[in-house]
C-alpha cells in the first residue's frame, strides 16, 4: 500500500532549510532557498547569467543580510570567490548553477 507524505511534510521539504556556506578566505554566510515567486521573478528581471545569479545570491543571503545597494556592489566583487555561493544558491533554487557561473571569471578557489 502506498504512504503518502502529509500536508506539513510536504511543505516543509519543498520549502527548505537554511543552510551555511563556507566562503574560503572570507567565512561563512548563511543562505536560504528562494521562493518559487523569486526565481520567476528574477528570470523576468533578467536573461544575463551572471546578474541573475548575483541577484539569487543577494535575494538568498540570510546572514550577512544586504540592502539592495550592497547587493549592486556584488556587481564588482570577485567571480572566483562568489562561485561557489552562487552555484549552492543556484542549485537550491532549480536554476541551473552551471549556466549561472559560466561567463562568470574563476573558478572558485
Amino acid at each position: 500500500m502506498t504512504q503518502y507524505v502529509s500536508a506539513s511534510d510536504f511543505l516543509a521539504g519543498i520549502i527548505g532549510q537554511e543552510e551555511d556556506v563556507e566562503l574560503v578566505g572570507l567565512g561563512t554566510v548563511r543562505i536560504r532557498p528562494l521562493t518559487a515567486i523569486e526565481a520567476s521573478q528574477l528570470y523576468e528581471l533578467t536573461k544575463q547569467p551572471a546578474e541573475l545569479a548575483l541577484r539569487a545570491v543577494g535575494m538568498a543571503l540570510v546572514k550577512p543580510k544586504l540592502t539592495p545597494e550592497q547587493v549592486e556592489k556584488m556587481f564588482n566583487g570577485a567571480a572566483g570567490k562568489m562561485t561557489p555561493l552562487i552555484q549552492r544558491v543556484m542549485t537550491l533554487a532549480g536554476m541551473g548553477a552551471a549556466e549561472a557561473t559560466e561567463n562568470l571569471v574563476g573558478d572558485g578557489s
